[in-house]
């Protein structure tokens, strides 16, 4: 199991991926995809399941929705290669 750090860093990437993108189908996110294949879907859908809980996310028919945007100049692919680092790590 990851630390409680490296799951809030791989929160944050998703966070920025789904803020870059707007409304972003969870199936498309790559960086949910990146802990689904990894870590298991268990923990992925933990990870939404806490952001959503917090009120940082919306999440209906599969679509994820930032409610508190954040700001991100990086892409979809160095974010997703960021989230395997840190699984890695």
């Amino acid at each position: 199991m990851l630390s409680p750090q490296a799951s809030a860093k791989l929160a944050l990437l998703l966070i920025k991926e789904a803020s870059k993108r707007g409304s972003l189908k969870l199936r498309y996110s790559k960086v949910y995809r990146t802990m689904k294949y990894w870590l298991g879907p268990q923990f992925a859908d933990y990870v939404v399941e806490r952001l959503r809980s917090g009120g940082i996310i919306d999440l209906k028919d599969g679509r994820i929705t930032v409610l508190k945007p954040v700001k991100s100049d990086e892409s979809a692919e160095s974010l997703a290669l960021a989230a395997r680092s840190v699984i890695m790590a």
